[in-house]
């Protein structure tokens, strides 16, 4: 499972462009957002962040994540806005929670790579930035 996520992170992220952004102090590259599970639960949330971190370092790219503070739309909206306001070209979603959402992102977002982990998403069927 971790060596499919971190391939799966790698090969999106490069089909992606990522590998060409700069860094600033206060950006990154690439972004988790968690749904309600924290990054340290021994599930999935765990495993993904250590993908990404797994990623971010093999690439020499920056990384970050959320927990959204309350289990809601309106936070999971306030999670992916700040982390593209901080310049995230990959943000990778983990759980259902996140379905409605993805598509209408990617949409705005036609340069950002999405990964939808444990998720499945019509809103995002056919879109080349989601992963």
């Amino acid at each position: 499972m971790k060596k499919k996520l971190v391939s799966l992170l790698a090969l999106g992220l490069f089909t992606a462009g990522v590998t060409g952004c700069n860094k600033t102090s206060n950006s990154l590259d690439i972004a988790m957002i968690s749904d309600v599970g924290t990054i340290d639960d021994g599930g999935f949330n765990q495993y993904t962040w250590e993908g990404v971190k797994k990623v971010g370092k093999d690439l020499n790219k920056s990384t970050g994540y959320i927990v959204p503070k309350d289990d809601n739309d309106d936070e999971r909206k306030a999670s992916i806005d700040g982390m593209l306001k901080r310049g995230a070209k990959a943000v990778v979603l983990t759980g259902y929670k996140f379905n409605d959402l993805v598509g209408d992102y990617a949409k705005k977002n036609p340069t950002v790579a999405w990964f939808l982990i444990d998720g499945s998403s019509s809103t995002a069927e056919n879109l080349e930035n989601v992963y």
